[in-house]
Order: C-alpha cells, then structure tokens, then sequence
C-alpha cells in the first residue's frame, strides 16, 4: 500500500480506472478487537500472506453471500470472515510479551467515489469524500 500515492490510478471493479485523491495511514495498537486479520496466500485469492485491520471490508462473490446477504456478492468485514485456519486474527499467535507492543499501521485511500478496487487477486475497499 506505502507504493500507493496521490494521482496513482486503480483498477475499480463497476467503474473502471479511477485517480487515487488522497492516501493516509494511521497507526494504532493492533491488539483486542483492533489486532490485525491475516489471510494466508491464496485464502480469497491473494498471492501472499495479506493483513488487513478488523473493520476493514473486502468484496465477497460466492454462494456464501447469497447465504448470508440475499445478493450475489457483497462487501464484509474482514473480522467476519475469520476461520481459524487460513483466515486469523493475529493477536491469538503472538506472546503475551509482544501483545502490549504490536502495531498496526490501516492505510486508507479515497477516490472521486465509494469504490472497490483490484489488489492483487483480492478486491478492496476505497472511500469517497461523499462518505464523510
């Protein structure tokens, strides 16, 4: 994400290219609810080990979402779609010791509108200024 700037371009799923308006970060404590959800490779079609806060959402398109959302596909928490296994929230594999000290760094990007956007494999989700 830090190669993701201002005026970059991303492939949008319904809208095409789309120029990146503004990009931001913020660092917090990645412990309890806000520990990070890691999804080993290949878990929702990503290449490599990806991290994502809790709250973040990413686009769902199987007949699990038919299941649970009445629609073909939707945008979910990653917090809701941890197994166990390939899908974890990372507090539960760090030592006690290293609890208090983990951090994890959310980076944020908004387009002219609210957007999914292609990350490697994985859909993601941007933020329009209209959502504030």
């Amino acid at each position: 994400m830090a190669k993701i700037r201002a005026v970059d371009h991303l492939v949008t799923l319904e809208n095409g290219v789309q120029e990146v308006l503004w990009c931001g970060k913020n660092t917090v404590r990645g412990r309890g609810k806000l520990a990070p959800i890691c999804f080993e490779a290949e878990a929702i079609g990503n290449s490599q080990d990806l991290r994502l806060s809790p709250n973040h959402c990413v686009y769902v398109s199987n007949p699990m979402a038919q299941l649970y959302f009445g629609t073909s596909a939707a945008l979910v928490a990653v917090k809701s779609l941890v197994t166990g296994t390939t899908i974890k929230q990372l507090e539960t594999l760090f030592p006690d010791f290293l609890k208090t000290t983990s951090k994890m760094t959310a980076a944020f990007l908004f387009l002219r509108a609210h957007e999914a956007y292609l990350f490697g494999a994985s859909v993601q989700n941007a933020f329009s200024f209209r959502n504030l």
